[in-house]
């Protein structure tokens, strides 16, 4: 048989000779390779130190500088004795399935030393493994706190791994059925507070609650509707629909979503540069005790070019041949740039795009009329024409010089296309003036040769 040796620790538990455990020491046998000395006796060793504290989440350590005379030492831990399968590091996190048992660890290597022996110490158990404390923050809320809209609730930080149960409260009463993670608020919260209490449960560890704040009391609100006409010049109206009784307004207009500088009314004219936008209304409800809350309305139709306000122009003054003619536009929208153009007979002017004209000696006998042109940006430009005059009056000259000035070819009834020189039928010189009421108007003395032109060249 082998000699026997004894070995002491200081925190030796257990030993085995032959599998067999003897409380207090552990006897050992020498190896093969390695015979017994001569003065067969007592190797001093060191057995293994834990640190950590015995609640589940908790690591327990094992000190290496608690085990001396030793070489190349393997770890198991142990669960009231029982190995824990995988457990065979320097440390193990105490889990759920430990809570009330004991827990060691078993140290297995060989002494440092000339008998080379083969040890087995186990460490000295924890207490009873406790269940353990769930890291937790007060939940908070997220939404708004009015009517049909829905709150979050957000637990914050907490342990890995826990599962939440809540729970909604109005004034601090259950919410019934009010119990998943976020909450639609309804009619019966206007005017109510609003809290939540978040559960926080995990396997091996204390249930917490933790109850959120008590929110502002909950507005009673009406998205806005927008009624007019999205046109440029038309005015919009914000109808705000029921709010909570005492509720104090602001608005603000947007154009494609940005805030119109100065639009800050009840009401907004559509200007320009609204043209081909689209207009909302953001309505802001203030109440003292309750949250504050924007409502934005449903977006216009792409605001349309305006319709300028326009009048048919009149023309005044005398219709004869060197008076003035003036142009009475009406009644146009404020801003509304207008420009002229006159007609004779239906035909334009050339040049004559001013607010007056003086009636030309080729208007004799013509009716006169003028259109009125107006342009405004974002508004689709518009024109009106005048009635037409009566007929231009012809004027009487005393002689040829006169009349050349006006008419330098002269003038011709209208019917007449030749010229008549002794008789015979001529090409006519130059473009008399044809108007048979102008000819007669004149002394017959003026047509010398009977040809129906007179002071022709």
């Amino acid at each position: 048989m082998a000699n026997a040796f004894i070995v002491r620790s200081n925190r030796l538990l257990a030993g085995v000779i032959g599998g067999i455990l003897v409380a207090g020491m552990l006897v050992v046998t020498s190896t093969p390779d390695t015979p017994a000395s001569a003065d067969d006796g007592v190797v001093d060793v060191t057995g293994p130190t834990v640190s950590g504290s015995a609640i589940v989440g908790a690591v327990l350590t094992l000190d290496p500088s608690s085990l001396t005379l030793w070489d190349a030492p393997a770890y198991q831990w142990l669960r009231a004795g029982s190995e824990i399968a995988g457990a065979t590091a320097v440390s193990y996190e105490i889990g759920p399935a430990d809570v009330g048992a004991l827990i060691s660890v078993r140290v297995t290597g060989r002494a440092v030393d000339d008998i080379g022996a083969e040890l087995v110490l186990v460490s000295a158990p924890t207490a009873p493994v406790a269940v353990g404390s769930l890291t937790s923050t007060t939940p908070t809320l997220s939404g708004t706190f009015a009517v049909g809209s829905t709150l979050t609730a957000k637990p914050g930080g907490w342990s890995a791994g826990v599962s939440f149960r809540y729970q909604w409260l109005r004034n601090g009463a259950k919410i019934s059925a009010a119990t998943a993670a976020s909450y639609r608020l309804t009619s019966a919260d206007s005017g109510k507070q609003i809290s939540v209490t978040i559960t926080g449960t995990k396997n091996g560890y204390t249930a917490v609650t933790k109850t959120s704040a008590r929110s502002a009391k909950v507005l009673t609100v009406t998205t806005p509707k927008i009624t007019g006409t999205a046109k440029v010049g038309a005015t919009l109206s914000a109808n705000k629909g029921t709010w909570s009784k005492g509720t104090a307004f602001s608005y603000q207009w947007l154009r494609n979503g940005t805030s119109i500088t100065g639009a800050k009314g009840a009401a907004y004219k559509l200007t320009a540069a609204d043209a081909g936008n689209k207009i909302t209304l953001a309505l802001t409800g203030r109440l003292s005790g309750y949250a504050t809350v924007s409502k934005t309305s449903s977006a216009t139709s792409a605001v349309a070019r305006g319709t300028l306000t326009a009048s048919a122009p009149k023309i005044s003054g005398t219709t004869r041949v060197a008076s003035k003619l003036t142009a009475k536009a009406g009644t146009w929208t404020s801003g509304a740039t207008l420009k002229y153009q006159w007609y004779r007979n239906g035909a334009a002017i050339a040049g004559a795009t001013s607010s007056s004209y003086t009636v030309r000696p080729t208007d004799a006998y013509a009716r006169i009329t003028v259109k009125v042109t107006g342009a405004k940006a974002g508004y689709v430009t518009a024109a009106k024409s005048s009635s037409a005059t009566a007929a231009v009056q012809g004027k009487v000259y005393a002689n040829c010089a006169q009349l050349n000035k006006d008419y330098p070819d002269g003038i011709r009834k209208s019917n007449v296309t030749v010229d008549r020189k002794a008789g015979k039928p001529k090409p006519l010189v130059g473009k008399p003036y044809p108007s048979t009421s102008l000819y007669n108007l004149q002394s017959s003395r003026r047509d010398a040769d009977r040809d129906g032109i007179m002071c022709e060249r």
